[in-house]
């Protein structure tokens, strides 16, 4: 008789396989309906519970769902905690534990994050040694927290460490290691050197495109990260080639009205906006907030963070009234998703703030 736990498994392969293909909605319940077998079972096994769980909280992840994420990270690790095991269980903690604190990075908690990471890297290092790849993996996320830290040194020492680690294990042409490459790259613009970053992302391009074939999702967000290099040294055509290709690669994968469509076709109009082209960057970054509404939902982060980048066009334009309103709605988006002290609710209060003031002078300038 075929069982139960079976038919879990199957669900949770076919979730893996459509979320791959494009399907998040489709990823999600399955992955959800699993959890549910897994979880009734008299026969259920943390380990799988485990995996299941990481695996539903990366597609939430990215698709900005961070606080359902960050639960299913935390259950985890909270399931992992009393399961003793060989080196696969300690693996499958590590890895738990630097989801969460990715998550929680990218959530605006610092302090949270970095006592994860920390954690993550040292449990792979005592229980695994440093040449076991989710070492490497570990201190990559360790590293991404420095970057936004504005930690650059330790950051820079960090990725390199992991990069030369997974050169050396997997080979120079894997897409770990052109993972690594986009971080260095990304590092290096977050320094103001984006023409020291070129290199790395060339290089990521390079290797993806060899390994993944021309047409991959993932080459797409390499050549946008060096397009964003490129437009930072005031080299707008050879960008906007490359953010072109870049959207026309995820059309091709995902449809034109793919939450991921709407990324590609926000980094145009940022495009458009730098070279003081602001019609086409406006129609864009509505175009761009009319996928991601229906794709995600008016409320989600996404779209607080495309009403920002509005903001500041209509800002420069001088029309407060549209950005004001903009600006509290992104506010309240934010406020939902991030913690309190989190720069984007920072900024975006003080914003709404200082558009507040400028209303009040316009309205007290205007004659009685």
């Amino acid at each position: 008789m075929f069982h139960e736990i079976d038919f879990a498994c199957d669900l949770s392969a076919v979730a893996w396989k459509s979320y791959q293909s494009g399907n998040v909605e489709t990823a999600k319940n399955l992955y959800r309906r699993a959890l549910q077998i897994f979880q009734r079972s008299p026969k259920r096994k943390a380990p799988k519970i485990a995996v299941i769980l990481n695996r539903l909280g990366l597609i939430l992840e990215n698709n900005r769902e961070y606080l359902e994420a960050s639960q299913c990270y935390q259950r985890a690790c909270d399931i992992l905690k009393s399961v003793r095991g060989d080196k696969r269980i300690v693996r499958l903690r590590v890895r738990s534990l630097y989801h969460l604190g990715r998550i929680r990075r990218l959530q605006g908690c610092h302090s949270e994050a970095d006592s994860l990471l920390k954690r993550a890297v040292e449990l792979a290092e005592t229980k695994l040694g440093t040449r076991d790849l989710e070492y490497a993996y570990a201190i990559n996320q360790l590293a991404m927290l420095f970057r936004n830290a504005k930690e650059l040194p330790q950051a820079r020492c960090l990725y390199h460490r992991a990069l030369n680690f997974l050169e050396t294990q997997l080979g120079p042409e894997h897409r770990r290691v052109a993972s690594i490459y986009r971080n260095l790259s990304e590092l290096e613009y977050a320094a103001g050197r984006p023409k020291k970053g070129e290199p790395f992302a060339r290089r990521a391009v390079l290797i993806r495109m060899k390994v993944l074939g021309a047409d991959h999702p993932s080459l797409a967000q390499d050549l946008s990260t060096l397009a964003c290099l490129l437009k930072a040294q005031s080299r707008f055509h050879e960008a906007q080639k490359l953010y072109t290709r870049a959207l026309l690669i995820t059309q091709h994968k995902y449809g034109e009205d793919h939450y991921e469509t709407a990324a590609y076709l926000t980094n145009l109009a940022l495009l458009h906006a730098s070279k003081g082209e602001e019609g086409d960057a406006e129609w864009l970054f509505w175009q761009a907030l009319t996928i991601k509404e229906k794709a995600l939902g008016a409320g989600h982060i996404d779209c607080a963070l495309t009403f920002i980048h509005l903001i500041n066009l209509y800002k420069r334009q001088g029309r407060y009234d549209e950005a004001h309103i903009l600006c509290q709605r992104a506010l309240s988006s934010l406020e939902k998703h991030l913690a309190p002290d989190h720069p984007h609710v920072i900024r975006c209060r003080k914003t709404c703030n200082e558009l507040s003031g400028l209303l009040e002078n316009a309205s007290a300038a205007q004659p009685a």
